[in-house]
């Protein structure tokens, strides 16, 4: 009996290591602005004084680039050929470069920061989401694995897969991408959550809940104009989010997320 008793209590003890989920971080709205609610937002990406936003859907697919001095728009369906079939998805700028993935075309667009159409790299499979770090581009599909791609040479090149991990459940829809230090900030397709994921390990440190901002949202819904858009803006420590056809962009101050970057090296 008692040792059925200690197997129990172990069991127990190993079990709850399972069961505990990331952290929630806490955060507040340090600000509220206007956001393009035509623009049914894929990427968002904040530097210095550029402002960086992909637009998706057949047919009104877009990329807005704007700095200091001016805005520019490049419409896929206005301004190649065969526009009309690209749905385009997240972006950001790297190298000097501006790529843009697509949905289902299998095809990463890159620009300069004119938005003259440079390239149009051949990318097999479906993606989603897009970030960066000092090497190359990283980009989500959707699944529960990011993917590390090389651009340095005539083509890209996948160099491999991080698995996102977390003691408690498996994520996946994991779309939009911002990498800020040794974090990869996510946020999870159709749900009001963005996940700290460890650049390195691929595990999921901490969570924010943004459904009480969310309903702040006049043109909110769960279904379609969800959160998507994420940036952090280096000049303040804030991070920046919106959603698809949405009204706002909302500039948060998350403390969790600025201790950890006082924390790494890799800022």
């Amino acid at each position: 009996m008692l040792t059925r008793l200690i197997q129990f209590l172990i069991f127990s003890v190993s079990a709850s290591q399972f069961t505990v989920a990331a952290e929630l971080a806490q955060y507040t709205v340090v600000e509220r602005f206007s956001h393009d609610s035509s623009r049914y937002t894929q990427g968002l990406y904040w530097h210095e004084d550029i402002v960086l936003e992909s637009s998706g859907g057949y047919g009104t697919s877009s990329i807005t680039f704007s700095n200091s001095q001016e805005q520019s728009q490049f419409v896929f369906s206005d301004d190649m050929k065969r526009g009309r079939y690209v749905f385009a998805e997240g972006a950001t700028l790297f190298d000097e470069n501006i790529y843009v993935l697509t949905w289902k075309n299998q095809i990463m667009f890159q620009f300069s920061q004119t938005l003259k159409l440079e390239k149009a790299h051949r990318l097999l499979g479906e993606w989603w989401g897009l970030t960066h770090d000092d090497d190359g581009l990283i980009a989500s599909n959707g699944s529960d694995q990011l993917a590390f791609i090389n651009v340095d040479g005539s083509k890209p090149e996948i160099v491999k897969y991080l698995r996102v991990t977390d003691t408690n459940k498996q994520w996946a829809q994991i779309n939009e991408l911002e990498k800020v230090g040794d974090l990869i900030l996510a946020n999870i397709w159709q749900t009001n959550t963005i996940i700290a994921i460890d650049y390195a390990s691929g595990k999921v440190l901490w969570q924010l809940d943004l459904s009480a901002l969310a309903q702040q949202e006049p043109n909110y819904n769960n279904y379609d104009n969800v959160l998507n858009g994420i940036a952090f803006d280096h000049k303040n420590g804030h991070l920046i989010v919106t959603g698809k056809r949405w009204q706002n962009q909302f500039r948060l101050n998350v403390p969790k997320l600025n201790q950890s970057l006082d924390a790494s090296p890799n800022l």
